[in-house]
């Protein structure tokens, strides 16, 4: 009965189910046929689910005498189909002080956030809250008053955590109505050493996937891929993480969390790993081109660089395989990520790449370890490598030059022996922990 009067607004949320779409306001000269509908105004959905559902108000003009209707239209496009959601239409007294919209934010870090928001008139004072993303009621929150900018910056926020922010106009003793929320998540902080993964819950918290993207470029979609979790080597349906290769010009990356190796000492990256028929536990192996690329990131993610790379010269074994890289302490956080890709050629090869137990250790200081009472020989050697120490030796790893385990031993004595006869000749790493301290020597088998 008022639609004439200019003193009355329009509000309404509403979303599209795909991008780029929008929905027309207007009304019918004649009631009983569509086609005479009016457009007074077309609105820009940038939402496409309903908790991204943008909310808007309108005070509609230039309506004829008699229209007391307002109708929305879904016009769609050419060549494609367009399904509109529409809730929580009012119609209202329009309010003194006009409200803001399209309330975003950028700069999310695990304990910060840039919130802005689109004036709703010439006003130039707003009140903001915010809260954690199980509140519902904004008036039950403290407000924060901003001035002259539409922006603001959060603080002192937790880690991983979901938050609402809402904003409102300040209009001298008016104010407009609370936005709809914004919702976003805080970014993981980085994760302490030593850091154990073993994929109880899969994706872990702060983990990630992507389905795009190469070393240089780095993931370049915010998730996807083929990394489900199943039993590792197909043993069970839960507890380790795997990726399926079959097809082509697929990527599939799988990313830890940041992890902090800034604290002086040598760092150890290992994984669990092996290869399986996509049904079964038969062994199978790599396509033609397929690779499956270990990446460590020292910058936190920004930039990668391959430290392994498994390829179908690899012969990658139906049993568990150990990976293991070590490196030095790094001022910035580390990331590492397994990158399966089914290259170009689409190979009869159908199998799952199967990873779990993800460890980064840092080696006790080699200042504890007694290097004058520690005893390794021969070296080179041909079998049998023995080794005595003073202090009681725990255990004793083998690792080849690509950082792969080839074999430990359980010491617990102050001497012991290692055989080394069953490898081939070349040079090896040899990881001694004793009960003090940890020490690496080169060894060279004949």
């Amino acid at each position: 009965s008022n639609l004439q009067a200019g003193t009355h607004r329009l509000k309404f949320k509403a979303y599209a189910t795909t991008v780029d779409r929008f929905v027309e306001v207007g009304y019918l000269s004649n009631s009983s046929d569509v086609s005479t509908f009016e457009v007074l105004s077309s609105f820009d959905l940038p939402g496409t689910s309903a908790a991204t559902a943008a909310s808007f108000s309108y005070i509609p003009t230039n309506i004829p005498v008699g229209v007391t209707r307002l109708a929305f239209r879904n016009i769609g496009i050419v060549g494609g189909i367009t399904t509109l959601y529409i809730d929580d239409v009012v119609w209202e007294l329009s309010p003194n002080c006009p409200d803001v919209s399209q309330v975003g934010y950028s700069g999310v870090t695990s304990t910060t956030a840039n919130i802005n928001w689109v004036l709703g008139g010439s006003e130039t004072a707003w009140e903001y809250v915010y809260g954690l993303d199980t509140v519902t009621d904004p008036n039950t929150l403290t407000p924060v008053p901003v001035s002259t900018n539409p922006e603001a910056t959060l603080s002192n926020l937790l880690p991983s955590t979901t938050y609402k922010v809402w904003v409102r106009s300040v209009c001298g003793t008016d104010l407009g109505a609370w936005s709809s929320p914004a919702t976003f998540t805080t970014q993981c902080s980085s994760s302490p050493t030593p850091f154990n993964e073993n994929f109880s819950l899969f994706l872990p918290n702060c983990w990630s996937t992507s389905s795009a993207g190469t070393l240089a470029t780095g993931p370049t979609a915010s998730s996807g891929g083929f990394w489900l979790e199943d039993g590792f080597l197909n043993n069970g349906t839960t507890g380790a993480a795997r990726v399926n290769i079959y097809s082509i010009n697929r990527t599939s990356w799988l990313i830890t969390p940041s992890i902090d190796a800034s604290a002086p000492g040598q760092y150890t990256f290992s994984f669990e790993y092996g290869i399986t028929a996509y049904t079964g536990t038969a062994a199978l192996n790599m396509g033609s081109d397929d690779t499956i690329q270990i990446a460590m990131s020292l910058d936190a993610g920004v930039t990668w660089t391959e430290i392994q790379l498994f390829n179908s010269s690899s012969s990658i074994s139906n049993l568990t395989n150990t990976y293991s890289y070590s490196f030095a302490a790094n001022a910035l956080p580390v990331k590492f990520a397994i990158v399966a890709n089914d290259g170009t050629v689409n190979d009869l090869e159908d199998y799952n790449f199967y990873a779990d137990n993800f460890k980064v250790e840092i080696d006790l200081s080699n200042t504890s370890f007694d290097n004058a009472t520690f005893t390794a020989y021969p070296n080179p050697v041909k079998d049998m490598l023995n080794l005595t120490s003073i202090q009681n030796i725990s255990e004793v790893s083998v690792f080849n030059l690509l950082g792969q385990q080839v074999t430990v031993s359980n010491i617990n004595a102050t001497k012991g022996q290692v055989d080394m006869s069953h490898l081939a000749t070349g040079t090896y790493l040899v990881k001694v922990i004793t009960e003090v301290g940890t020490k690496t020597i080169k060894v060279i088998k004949e």
